[in-house]
């Protein structure tokens, strides 16, 4: 029995065209003024770096 991961993965994220998904163009990426809650990431980011704060930056690499 083979295990369809891609199609698993589409299901389980509701992505209804996985070409597309996997090979989008530049008018499916999502302007950054369309982020939720991005002015108060903004104003936050902008309070600490010109503060004594430190600042730590959390990346999930793992693109799921």
């Amino acid at each position: 029995m083979l295990f369809d991961i891609l199609g698993t993965l589409a299901v389980n994220r509701k992505i209804k065209n996985i070409d597309k998904f996997l090979k989008p163009s530049a008018s499916d990426v999502i302007h950054y003024s369309n982020l939720k809650n991005i002015d108060r990431a903004v104003k936050l980011f902008d309070k600490h770096i010109g503060g004594d704060s430190a600042i730590t930056v959390l990346v999930d690499s793992d693109c799921d």
